[in-house]
């Protein structure tokens, strides 16, 4: 009996304990198991780790995509052997003046919102993506409708007296339509043909004489400005408060004092201009940069300057400026180079000048 009464007592007391006791696995268990391990402490510093290396690829992947969409870009249209050409993802707005043509190819498409224009195919099939119809060459365009270049097609869009439109894909913009440039030294198959004769034909260049251009010249920081200010449409300007820009009689006067009235030029630290000295790439986009938010465009956006393998030499100063140019495709680099602090010829800004005109309307 006794024996039994004791076996009973042991069962009784087991029970107890194991009720007691806290689950396995447990917080409060003493012995912790490699699941509580893995799922309380393991887990969360994993996902922490897991977020922040997400966070930082993803940042490194979004400013090496914008880097290769500049690459690709410029690379596809050199490959394709259309040098000084613009590659438009989206519908850009364009202002045409009179007998001004809009070269289009296969995957573009021109859109007439306002004046007269006409189309004349080259090559290949224009359909008015509006109607379905296919359009003959010489026909009018009509206002707000799609011509859309199918596969393997070159089309001609000639403004009339003038034109408002918007076109995307690969496109060339020509000022100047079918007049010839007067300039002996910018043969046809150059590569800064089509932005020479896109600043002519804008009036925003001359030439160095009446039938020379002087592509490989130097661009002075007085002659950039004066770019610029004939883009502006040449404005009154005040007086100049540069000691080196005192001669009201010289060509350069009114650009300059106009450019520093509207904060687009503040000239150097010892208060100089120095309108002879030849402009340097990262001058060009602070000069740029400072015109476009003059008249209120858009200065928002940066590249990633670390894309370009001399990225870290801009100056404090340019650098914003310069990773707003890379974005919008102002600047492009010279062999995959930036060379911030290197002149520019006066082809070179002719080029900047389109890019800029073109990626932002203007």
């Amino acid at each position: 009996m006794k024996r039994i009464a004791a076996l009973l007592l042991c069962l009784i007391l087991l029970a107890s304990s194991t009720a007691l006791a806290a689950a396995p696995g447990s917080a409060s268990d003493p012995l912790i198991t490699r699941s509580f391990a893995e799922e309380s402490i393991l887990a969360p510093l994993l996902e922490q780790n897991t977020n922040a290396i997400s966070r930082a690829l993803a940042e490194r992947y979004e400013a090496a995509s914008a880097a290769l969409d500049v690459l690709y870009d410029n690379a596809l249209i050199r490959i394709r052997g259309y040098e000084g050409y613009t590659l438009s993802a989206r519908l850009v707005p364009i202002t045409l003046r009179a007998g001004a043509q809009v070269d289009v190819l296969t995957g573009g498409s021109f859109v007439l919102t306002g004046g007269d224009a006409t189309v004349s195919i080259v090559r290949g099939t224009v359909v008015n993506a509006s109607t379905g119809d296919e359009v003959m060459t010489g026909a009018s365009l009509r206002t707000n409708q799609r011509y859309f270049c199918a596969e393997n097609t070159m089309a001609v869009f000639t403004a009339g007296e003038s034109a408002e439109a918007m076109v995307d894909g690969l496109h060339l913009v020509d000022e100047m339509g079918s007049a010839k440039l007067p300039f002996r030294d910018v043969a046809a198959d150059r590569w800064y043909y089509s932005a020479v004769r896109f600043v002519y034909g804008r009036g925003l260049f001359q030439g160095t004489s009446g039938t020379t251009f002087s592509p490989e010249k130097s661009m002075t920081r007085a002659m950039f400005v004066t770019v610029l200010y004939r883009l502006a449409g040449s404005p009154e300007a005040g007086g100049s408060s540069f000691p080196d820009v005192a001669d009201s009689s010289s060509w350069y006067y009114a650009p300059v004092a106009w450019a520093a009235g509207r904060g687009i030029v503040n000239g150097y630290e010892d208060g100089l201009f120095r309108p002879d000295n030849s402009v340097t790439r990262e001058q060009m986009a602070v000069i740029v940069y400072n015109y476009v938010r003059a008249i209120g465009g858009d200065t928002s956006g940066g590249g990633n300057l670390s894309a370009f393998p001399d990225g870290g030499s801009v100056s404090g100063w340019a650098r914003e400026a310069m990773q707003w140019a890379v974005a919008h495709g102002i600047i492009n680099g010279s062999d995959g180079y930036l060379l911030p602090r290197n002149t520019a010829t006066r082809a070179q800004v002719a080029q900047i000048m389109k890019n800029c005109c073109d990626r932002l309307g203007l």
